[in-house]
């Protein structure tokens, strides 16, 4: 299977630890097309969330479909790909796996982010339904509009939600 590493994304030269994409994709755009040419890894944790959305995505080799309102998590170094059945809208946040614990000498903090850098992860397509009881779509809605405008301390903010949501997840494996 072909494949390739996604380089990691600068700001202004920089490496960054986040990267926020607005997606809007149509079925009928070739380059979205599943094919072992589009499938990619990286480094960071990925997480889509639909806005208006139905589409495959595709986890070493997995499908999941997913939804309008559902969430799904790609682990650090998964190869994957997406196809769309429609035109979509989602939002897709990708984070440095290092954002999930403050210090890699912290075993305190560190177990919770040893489950995206392996193929450890209980669940990785949350449904609407499994989420109404969260804000994982406003959380979500904010972390965009706060990369967008980048006002001050938008960055503390975006890691505070992600943090809120992946603390979420957790909660939901853990029950």
């Amino acid at each position: 299977m072909f494949s390739f590493a996604e380089k990691p994304f600068t700001i202004n030269g920089v490496k960054s630890w986040i990267q926020c994409l607005d997606c809007y994709a149509d079925e009928s755009n070739e380059h979205d097309k599943i094919s072992v040419e589009n499938y990619h890894y990286h480094e960071y944790i990925e997480y889509l969330y639909a806005l208006d959305t139905d589409m495959n995505v595709w986890i070493n080799g997995t499908p999941y479909r997913m939804v309008t309102g559902d969430l799904i998590i790609i682990n650090s170094g998964e190869l994957h790909n997406i196809s769309f059945n429609k035109h979509c809208h989602y939002i897709c946040v990708k984070f440095s796996p290092k954002i999930l614990y403050f210090d890699e000498n912290s075993l305190f903090e560190f177990k919770y982010v040893t489950p995206f850098l392996s193929d450890r992860v209980p669940k990785k397509l949350f449904h609407k339904c499994e989420l109404e009881n969260t804000d994982v779509h406003g959380l979500s809605c904010e972390i965009l509009d706060e990369w967008n405008k980048r006002s001050p301390a938008y960055e503390l903010i975006i890691r505070a939600n992600i943090l809120r949501i992946f603390s979420g997840i957790f909660r939901f494996w853990d029950t």
